[in-house]
């Protein structure tokens, strides 16, 4: 909807605004977005600080099947020294001990891949959201349109407004819905 239009028949200079249209829509479409960016900038950050708490959880449990197979290997050890059932025990503990530390390994793998999954979506879903921000905010941009040149200004008809039939179509004027590509206004060159 046109907000504000310059005055047909006069003289107008380069930069003057000539038409500005009504931004309200793009403008709560435009602070959408930028809440969205916002949001998923938090959830970002919750996802980095969980992702941190998994990581010393993994730590964690690392640490503990290592120092679990190395006490495993040391009471091992003394199997020439115990009985040979103790002994036999202390090697099936090491095999044990050392299976858990595999799959200690591989669930901290897994958690990484995960991570990075994760962390790749909530990326996407930023730049998407950004883009759209951008997007509007470059439609907020367009909502004023200026005098490219010096000259006299001419409104066009408005050819959807309600007229009598048969005669010429009222100009265009504040308060007027345009459409897409409608032409509005005209700057002759006089040159």
């Amino acid at each position: 909807r046109i907000v504000k239009l310059a005055e047909s028949g006069k003289p107008i200079k380069k930069g003057e605004v000539v038409v500005e249209f009504d931004g309200a829509q793009q403008e709560q479409y435009y602070l959408d977005r930028a809440t969205s960016v916002r949001t998923v900038d938090s959830e970002i950050v919750q996802l980095k600080a969980n992702h941190r708490i998994v990581d010393e959880m993994d730590g964690m449990n690392l640490m503990t099947a290592g120092y679990n197979l190395e006490r495993a290997k040391l009471e091992a050890s003394k199997a020439e020294i115990v009985s040979e059932i103790e002994g036999l025990k202390s090697k099936i503990d090491v095999g044990i001990f050392d299976g858990e530390l595999g799959q200690v390994k591989t669930t901290i793998n897994a958690h990484k891949v995960t991570q990075k999954a994760d962390l790749d979506r909530v990326n996407q879903r930023k730049d998407k959201t950004v883009r759209d921000m951008e997007r509007a905010k470059g439609y907020l941009e367009k909502m004023v349109l200026r005098a490219p040149i010096d000259g006299i200004l001419n409104i066009l008809p408005n050819f959807r407004s309600q007229g009598s039939w048969g005669s010429k179509p009222p100009p265009f004027k504040e308060g007027d819905t345009a459409w897409t590509g409608a032409p509005i206004a005209e700057i002759p060159d006089l040159t």
